[in-house]
């Protein structure tokens, strides 16, 4: 079973970047159309490129989950964990590195994107196969973890149309 989840994560991977890559696209190519601003940046902030990982690792997520039947009794708790890690090591190394060179790079961003969906689906792969997240979980736990992975989701949506003031959320000058 530790094979099939090593495999689905390499598949996941791919999907997510490919996904992730094409969803850059998406809102300039479909005439700035509201619908598509719900699952791809409106602008070059930070947080709206955050978009290009959380949606394609949502579906991966999903569908994995069909094909797994509930095998992992944590399994939304290690892939909320895992989407997390990628989500803070986007800005993190964005930022780090911008900060270091004075400006940002497309080759470095994409590196940042495709580093940080790597995080995502390694992490969410080795918390689903190790101890102690193979232990028999709560289903308060998988519920509290699906209510925050549906907070974020809405939270994407909502900053899409009403950015906080914050840096994050605007995009650069």
């Amino acid at each position: 079973m530790h094979r099939k989840i090593k495999y689905l994560h390499w598949a996941g991977f791919l999907f997510a970047a490919a996904a992730g890559s094409l969803l850059h696209f998406l809102y300039e190519y479909s005439g700035q159309n509201p619908l598509a601003a719900f699952i791809s940046p409106v602008n070059e902030s930070t947080w709206e490129h955050l978009k290009l990982l959380f949606f394609p690792y949502l579906v991966f997520l999903f569908i994995e989950r069909l094909l797994l039947r509930g095998t992992y009794p944590r399994f939304f708790t290690a892939h909320l964990l895992s989407l997390l890690a990628g989500l803070c090591a986007i800005p993190v190394l964005f930022y780090t590195y911008t900060g270091i060179l004075g400006k940002n790079y497309l080759a470095a961003d994409i590196a940042v994107f495709l580093i940080s969906t790597g995080l995502s689906c390694f992490l969410s792969q080795r918390l689903l196969t190790h101890s102690p997240f193979q232990r028999k979980g709560t289903e308060a736990g998988a519920w509290i973890s699906c209510a925050v992975l549906a907070a974020l989701f809405l939270f994407f949506v909502y900053a899409s149309f009403f950015p906080p003031d914050l840096a994050l959320f605007q995009p650069p000058a």
